[in-house]
């Protein structure tokens, strides 16, 4: 089960169940997969010029309903 959700986050960006809102934000401080999200941390996202704190929010939610929001909490 856990191989699974962490094939999550190899899936591009586009292909997970997120708005289009969403992945143009994230394609936008050039993430293309939750792996990258997790690899950047959130305090570095928070910090980039083209942050949307909703769209953040929305990947954090998706994350969490995966079971993988602790992931977040490795990277400062």
């Amino acid at each position: 089960m856990e191989s699974a959700k962490n094939d999550i986050l190899l899936i591009p960006i586009e292909k997970l169940k997120l708005s289009s809102g969403c992945i143009a934000n994230m394609k936008d401080l050039e993430i293309c997969s939750l792996q990258d999200f997790i690899n950047k941390g959130w305090q570095r996202i928070l910090e980039m010029e083209d942050f949307d704190y909703i769209k953040f929010n929305e990947v954090i939610r998706y994350l969490n309903s995966n079971g993988l929001v602790y992931l977040l909490e490795k990277k400062d």
